[in-house]
């Protein structure tokens, strides 16, 4: 969802910051990763695949790194909320514009992702009701007795929450062309 929201902003040269490499999580955000790219019909580079640890240092490493090497991008997918927010430190450290010249997208809509600035578009994951949900699934399989079967609602899937660090005027694609 993050990476074809970028793809449908005219980005193609899109980096994509994950967490731990063996976390399950940052092996299905790469994956996602991979296949919208291959959607797209836009070769996989991983030189813009970057590890972190899931905290603000290193995304802010991640994005220090990409700069040092010359790597060219003009969007960024972090694997959580945190990573972004070292990122577009980062880029800010260097005097690069969010989101007029890299567009950000974090994962987890953490509770400083409104108030952030740029505020943060982010994909948001409801936790809480995901643990609803199994432990009502658990608990129905060994057969205790449930008040309640939970009942899911549009607000219990991950959801994409546009706000400002990402640019939606799609100027990266009009600059490309002049």
């Amino acid at each position: 969802m993050a990476t074809n929201h970028l793809l449908r902003l005219g980005h193609t040269d899109i980096v994509y910051l994950s967490g731990l490499v063996f976390h399950p999580d940052s092996q299905q955000r790469l994956l996602g990763y991979k296949q919208a790219l291959d959607k797209a019909g836009i070769d996989y580079c991983p030189e813009r695949v970057v590890n972190g640890k899931f905290d603000v240092a290193s995304g802010r490493d991640a994005v220090r790194k990409l700069l040092c090497q010359g790597v060219q991008f003009t969007a960024i997918f972090a694997a959580n909320d945190q990573m972004a927010f070292g990122a577009i430190s980062a880029l800010k450290e260097a005097g690069i514009q969010v989101p007029h010249q890299v567009s950000v997208v974090g994962f987890d809509d953490h509770e400083v992702s409104a108030v952030f600035t740029p505020a943060l578009t982010t994909l948001r994951q409801p936790s809480l009701q995901f643990g609803r949900l199994a432990a009502t699934r658990v608990a129905s399989a060994l057969g205790l007795f449930v008040e309640e079967e939970y009942q899911t609602s549009e607000d219990d899937f991950v959801r994409l929450i546009i706000r400002d660090s990402c640019d939606e005027n799609n100027k990266i694609k009009d600059e490309k062309k002049g």
